[in-house]
């Protein structure tokens, strides 16, 4: 059974959020593990946090996120991203 649009994205959104609690050198490993071998949701995962690092934390969530829900013709509360600070 495959994920609908918005399911796809919370599984992207959870395991995103998850990865940013832990140390960069250890999410590869996470994402191999929580991914179950979706390679693609790995991809996916990935470009958020690739975009977090090269945007530095610049947005309290990424716009990236947001035109995905909007697509998904989601409507949610603003809420910001777990991070350590």
């Amino acid at each position: 059974m495959t994920d609908s649009p918005s399911e796809r994205w919370q599984r992207i959104e959870r395991l995103y959020n998850e990865a940013l609690e832990l140390h960069a050198s250890d999410r590869d490993a996470f994402l191999a593990r929580a991914s179950e071998g979706d390679e693609g949701l790995q991809r996916e995962v990935r470009s958020l946090l690739d975009y977090e690092n090269a945007a530095g934390g610049f947005l309290e969530r990424p716009a990236v996120v947001e035109a995905a829900h909007s697509l998904a013709g989601e409507t949610r509360p603003e809420r910001p991203v777990h991070r350590r600070i």
